[in-house]
C-alpha cells in the first residue's frame, strides 16, 4: 500500500504532460551540472527559448518586461529592455514605445528617430499610423522648444488646454484662469475663456471686463468678435441692474418709476418681451395710457404667437380710450417674431468662436499610452532581463537611437552597454532645428519623503457653525485633508476637512484654502427633502521645476542632504518651499539653496 502511494506521488507532477496526445517539448533550463549546454545558456540569452518561434518569443518576453518596467517612476530600465527586444527581433511596437519613453524623458531627437523608424515598418500598418500622428506632435514640440519664447508658449498652451478640457466646473476653472492670466499677461485666450465662464454663471460685469482685456490682446481678426461679446455682456449687466431696480420699485408700488426701469431693461434686452409687457402694465397702473400704448405698439412690430396675441388683446382693450391703440390692434402681426427666451451665454460663445488653434492642441497633447503585447508563451529563465545590467541609469548625454543602431550592428552586444562613440552624436534628424540635438534634462516627478526647509504652516482651526433646526448635515471630504473650507463667503460657515457642516436647502458655494496648494472654488445644491451627497474638495499642489546641471554629467543629486536616485542633468518637480540642492563632484559636496514657487522654472548649475 505504501509503495503504491509513493508511486502516485512521484508520478503526479507528470500527469499534465502524460495527458497530452502529442509529446511535450519542455524548454531547456540551466542546471547545476556545468555542462557545455549550460554554459551556452549563460552566454546566449536565447538558448532557453526553443522551437522555430524562439527568437520571436524571446523578443516578446523582453517587450513585456519593458512594458511592465515603464509603469515605474524611472524609464531607464524600460528603455534598456525595449532595446533588448529590438536586438532579438525588430518589432514596430518596440520602436513606437521607445519613442514614447524618449519623449517622456524630453529626448526629442531620439523620440523622432524611433517614430520615423516605426512608421517605415510596413509589417504593422496600425503602428505606422500611430507613429505618423506622434511625429506631427513631436515636430510641433521641437519647433517650440527650440527657443525660450517657444518654451513659454508651449507651457501656456499646456496649462490653458488643461483648464479648457476640465470637467465643467466654472468656479474651479475661473480660479485656475486667474493664475494663468497673472503669469501670461500677453495672451488673449485665457481672459476670453474667463469672459465665457463668467457669462455662464451670470456675472456679466466681470464677463464684460474679461472680454475687454481679451480684445486688447487679441489679433486683429479676433478683436471685433471679442468687442461684440463685451458689448453683449454690458447690455446683459445693464438689463439685470434695471430689472432688479424695477422689481424693487414695483414692490414699493411706485409703478411709473418701475415701468421706466422695465422699459429701459427691455431696450437692453429687446428679445425679452415679458419685460416690455411689465413696462406697459406699470404705465397703465400709473394712468399713463399713452406710454403703455407706445410700448405695446413697438412690441407688436416683432411679437408673434402667444405673446403677440396677448399684446393685441391689451391694445383692443385700450382702444376704448386710445385711438392709437385701436389702430395698432388692427395692424398685421410682425414678421420677425419675438421670443421671451434669451440664452446670453450661448450667444457669447458663438461670438467668441474657437479659442484654440491646431498648433495649440497638438503642442499641449499629452504623451500617448504605450502599446502592449499580451502574447502567451512559456516563460523561461532569462538573465538578460533579470540581471543588473538593465538597471543601469542612462546618462542624459546618451543618444538612445545610437545605442539601438549599435545593437543592430552587433546583435550579440548587451543593449546600451557599448562605449559611446569618439565622434559627436549624429546631428538632429532632417527638418529639426539645431537646438533639438541637445536633449533637455528629464523631468523627475518627486513624491518627496523629505520636507522642504520651509515647512508649510498648519491649517487654521475651524470655527464650529451652530446647528439650526431644519438644516441638513453635509459631509466635507478634502483631497488633501486639512483644507479650511468657507461656505457662501460666510466666516461663520467654515470647517477644516474632513468635517461636517449644517446648511439649508438650496444652492451653495465653497472656497477652500490650504498652505502649499492653490485655492479652490466650487458650487453645489442641497435639494429639500433629499439626502445630499458629500462635498469633495480637491486642491492642486503648488509646484515648481528645478533643473540641476553640472559640467560633468552623471553626478548624484542630493536634496536637503538626502541622496536621490537622479543624476545630472535632471529636472525635478518640487512642491513650493526652500530646498538645499547638492551635487557630489570629485568626492566633494557642492550645495545651493533654492526657493521654489508655484509655476517657477529654476536652473541650478554646478
Amino acid at each position: 500500500m505504501f509503495k503504491t502511494i509513493f508511486a502516485l506521488i512521484m508520478i503526479a507532477p507528470l500527469a499534465p504532460a502524460l495527458a497530452q496526445p502529442q509529446p511535450l517539448s519542455l524548454p531547456h533550463t540551466r542546471g547545476k551540472s556545468g555542462t557545455e549546454e549550460d554554459k551556452a545558456a549563460v552566454t546566449d540569452p536565447l538558448a532557453n527559448y526553443g522551437g522555430s518561434k524562439g527568437r520571436h518569443e524571446a523578443a516578446v518576453a523582453a517587450f513585456q518586461a519593458a512594458y511592465e518596467a515603464a509603469a515605474g517612476p524611472r524609464h531607464d530600465r524600460a528603455i534598456r529592455l525595449f532595446l533588448v527586444s529590438l536586438r532579438r527581433e525588430p518589432m514596430a511596437k518596440s520602436l513606437y514605445d521607445l519613442g514614447i519613453l524618449c519623449a517622456r524623458d524630453y529626448r526629442w531627437d531620439d523620440a523622432i528617430s524611433f517614430q520615423r523608424e516605426a512608421q517605415q515598418q510596413t509589417a504593422d500598418a496600425e503602428v505606422a499610423k500611430l507613429a505618423a500622428v506622434e511625429l506631427e506632435r513631436l515636430q510641433t514640440i521641437v519647433d517650440l522648444e527650440g527657443s525660450p519664447a517657444g518654451k513659454e508658449l508651449r507651457a501656456y498652451d499646456i496649462r490653458f488646454m488643461q483648464v479648457l478640457n476640465k470637467a465643467k466646473d466654472p468656479y474651479a476653472e475661473l480660479a485656475d484662469l486667474k493664475e494663468i492670466v497673472k503669469q501670461y499677461d500677453t495672451r488673449w485666450e485665457a481672459p476670453a475663456l474667463a469672459g465665457i465662464l463668467y457669462a455662464d454663471v451670470h456675472k456679466y460685469p466681470e464677463s464684460r471686463k474679461a472680454f475687454e482685456d481679451a480684445a486688447r490682446l487679441a489679433p486683429s481678426d479676433r478683436r471685433q468678435h471679442l468687442q461684440a461679446a463685451a458689448e453683449l455682456a454690458r447690455r446683459e449687466a445693464t438689463f439685470t441692474e434695471q430689472r432688479i431696480a424695477a422689481d424693487e420699485l414695483w414692490e414699493k408700488k411706485e409703478y411709473e418709476s418701475a415701468a421706466q426701469h422695465y422699459a429701459a431693461a427691455w431696450e437692453n434686452g429687446p428679445g425679452r418681451l415679458e419685460v416690455g409687457l411689465l413696462a406697459a402694465t406699470g404705465y397703465l397702473m400709473a394712468d399713463r395710457v399713452n406710454l403703455a400704448v407706445e410700448i405695446l405698439s413697438r412690441m407688436r412690430a416683432s411679437a408673434t404667437g402667444e405673446m403677440g396675441g396677448r399684446i393685441v388683446a391689451m391694445l383692443k382693450e385700450l382702444g376704448a380710450v386710445s385711438e392709437e391703440a385701436k389702430i395698432q390692434a388692427a395692424r398685421a402681426p410682425g414678421a420677425s417674431g419675438g421670443s421671451s427666451v434669451v440664452d446670453t451665454p450661448a450667444q457669447v460663445r458663438t461670438l467668441v468662436g474657437q479659442l484654440t488653434s491646431s498648433q495649440m492642441e497638438v503642442a499641449a497633447k499629452s504623451d500617448p499610452p504605450l502599446l502592449d503585447d499580451k502574447t502567451n508563451f512559456i516563460h523561461v529563465p532569462d538573465e538578460e532581463l533579470t540581471g543588473g545590467q538593465s538597471n543601469l541609469p542612462l546618462l542624459s548625454g546618451e543618444r538612445i537611437y545610437d545605442l539601438y543602431k549599435r545593437d543592430q550592428a552587433t546583435p550579440n552586444a548587451t543593449p546600451g552597454s557599448a562605449e559611446p562613440p569618439a565622434n559627436p552624436p549624429n546631428p538632429a534628424p532632417p527638418g529639426l532645428p539645431p537646438a533639438a540635438a541637445a536633449k533637455p534634462a528629464p523631468v523627475a516627478d518627486l513624491p518627496l519623503a523629505m520636507p522642504p526647509l520651509s515647512v508649510a504652516e498648519p491649517a487654521r482651526p475651524s470655527a464650529e457653525a451652530p446647528h439650526v433646526p431644519g438644516e441638513t448635515a453635509v459631509s466635507v471630504i478634502g483631497d488633501p485633508p486639512g483644507a479650511l473650507v468657507a461656505f457662501d463667503d460666510h466666516d461663520s460657515l467654515q470647517c477644516t476637512t474632513p468635517c461636517q457642516i449644517f446648511l439649508a436647502a438650496g444652492r451653495h458655494t465653497w472656497r477652500a484654502t490650504l498652505s502649499g496648494y492653490r485655492d479652490g472654488l466650487g458650487v453645489f445644491t442641497i435639494e429639500k427633502g433629499k439626502k445630499p451627497s458629500s462635498v469633495k474638495v480637491s486642491l492642486d499642489a503648488k509646484v515648481g521645476f528645478v533643473t540641476v546641471e553640472s559640467n560633468i554629467a552623471g553626478q548624484p543629486i542630493f536634496l536637503n542632504g538626502q541622496k536621490t536616485d537622479y543624476l545630472t542633468p535632471s529636472r525635478l518637480k518640487l512642491p513650493e518651499g526652500v530646498y538645499k540642492v547638492s551635487v557630489e563632484i570629485d568626492g566633494k559636496i557642492a550645495m545651493q539653496e533654492v526657493s521654489v514657487r508655484d509655476g517657477a522654472f529654476i536652473k541650478v548649475p554646478f
